[in-house]
């Protein structure tokens, strides 16, 4: 029920109601917060956003401004931003969209996406690249300086699409992509230990070249041959590694390791496009860590005291000419070899607790990463994010959404307005009357037009609409 007041306005003696939504949808390429305040309200960001209150279609299509965005500092304490001048985030050019329909349907999408809302592939056919990187060694801290450094996660292009079905209370769904996900980062523990074994194995050197002078005990004029460079030996082992699944390379003299996490993923059975709700990465990827990270380096290591064994073993001993038979040179070389490979294999079997799990634990220190993320609200919105990034997740730093989509909640079509009764329903072309509309279907935006005048608006409509 309205009432039409002198002057032509709507009066009503209830509270006013808000207008239904049919359909809402906002696509937010960037989300999430920083030492507990709302990233939406430090960094402004314009989503795309669409509400529809039972007219025509609303569809908006935002592409983000990344350049000035990139530039906004965001102060994370100790120096450190999570965007701008010595920031920790870096984006590519992304895209937002939001649609919304009086059926009660409606559509959001953002990141590497098209003018229409679709998923298509970063940085082809007008579609932004939709990247971003992130830069966490300033997150290191000096007690895990051991264990980790250098340590950056590449995200490619990533995008997020949520929808809900025409109709009231329709079914919402959600979609993303993340094109790739690699984590680069340092274990100076893994360079220390590589480094160390080379001065050892250097020392050890005179040692193995003395074998010249203990095998002269087999006869006069005793040549040998083929004693090896230790050095040698282990820095051709010790480039450049890969796991037995593909999914981590590392470089033993540097200690610098790649994670390719949609391969590690792939490995344990999973698509990264198409993963469980809410799954979080970290696990996955300090298991790699120990079932194909510490193969790795172990077979490389492994090699080494192979190559030297056959190559110690395998000395051409010659007595004027004539070859010395093996069992004769053996025991000679063999307490040697014995303290050449004293030092590998001591390496060897520490491996796990010197390296691998001291960088696993660093590593779920300083990040977090959940894909596929999935909410819905108390009041029926449904959010769809394709990653999100956690920085120290145990002291709250900050929490980075990277592409996400929310609808509803949606109320579907709306019921048309109806007057049943006006009173009075006549009155002096002067106007001034006091008019009570009665009716159904009315909110708070309602108008009424008299005999083709401009809509009049009301002053409130009652709770009952």
């Amino acid at each position: 029920m309205a009432l039409l007041g002198a002057g032509g306005s709507i009066l009503a003696a209830a509270p006013a109601m808000a207008a239904p939504v049919a359909s809402t949808a906002e696509g937010r390429f960037i989300s999430g917060s920083a030492l507990g305040l709302n990233l939406d309200d430090i960094l402004t960001v314009t989503p795309a956003d669409a509400v529809n209150t039972g007219g025509a279609a609303d569809t908006d299509v935002h592409p983000l401004d990344v350049t000035a965005l990139n530039a906004v500092n965001v102060n994370l304490g100790g120096g450190l931003n999570l965007l701008g001048n010595n920031g920790i985030l870096t984006l590519g050019a992304v895209n937002q969209y939001a649609a919304a329909n009086a059926d009660g349907s409606s559509v959001a999408a953002s990141g590497a996406v098209t003018n229409t809302g679709g998923i298509g592939v970063g940085g082809q056919d007008g579609v932004p690249q939709s990247n971003a990187t992130l830069d966490l060694s300033g997150l290191i801290g000096t007690d895990l300086a051991g264990a980790l450094a250098n340590a950056q996660l590449e995200v490619g292009a990533v995008s997020a699409t949520a929808a809900q079905a025409a109709g009231p209370d329709g079914a919402q769904t959600g979609d993303y992509g993340i094109a790739g996900l690699d984590l680069s980062l340092t274990s100076p523990a893994l360079g220390a230990t590589v480094t160390d074994l080379r001065t050892t194995l250097g020392t050890l050197q005179p040692t193995v070249d003395n074998l010249e002078n203990l095998l002269a005990v087999l006869g006069p004029l005793v040549e040998v041959d083929g004693i090896p460079n230790l050095v040698t030996v282990l820095d051709s082992a010790t480039g450049e590694v890969t796991s037995a699944d593909g999914s981590i390379t590392a470089n033993l003299q540097t200690g610098a390791i790649t994670v390719d996490v949609a391969a590690v993923l792939t490995n344990a059975g999973l698509d990264i496009n198409n993963l469980p709700a809410n799954t979080e990465l970290l696990p996955y990827i300090t298991d790699a860590l120990t079932t194909q990270l510490l193969p790795a380096v172990t077979t490389a290591l492994q090699g080494v005291v192979t190559q030297l064994t056959a190559s110690l073993q395998g000395l051409s001993v010659t007595v004027l000419g004539v070859p010395v038979p093996v069992g004769q040179v053996l025991p000679i070389v063999n307490p040697v070899l014995a303290q050449v490979v004293a030092p590998i294999n001591q390496v060897v079997a520490g491996l796990g607790a010197t390296v691998v799990t001291p960088l696993a634990e660093a590593l779920t220190t300083v990040v977090s990463l959940q894909a596929n993320v999935q909410e819905t609200s108390a009041d029926g919105v449904f959010t769809q994010r394709a990653l999100r990034v956690a920085l120290l997740p145990a002291a709250g730093t900050a929490v980075v959404n990277l592409a996400s989509a929310a609808v509803g909640p949606n109320a579907g079509p709306l019921a048309v307005p109806t007057i049943t009764a006006l009173d009075p329903d006549n009155g002096p072309v002067a106007g001034g009357t006091v008019v009570t509309v009665t009716g159904t279907g009315f909110t708070d935006d309602a108008t009424v037009s008299v005999d083709g005048s401009d809509p009049i608006e009301a002053d409130s409509v009652s709770d009952d609409g």
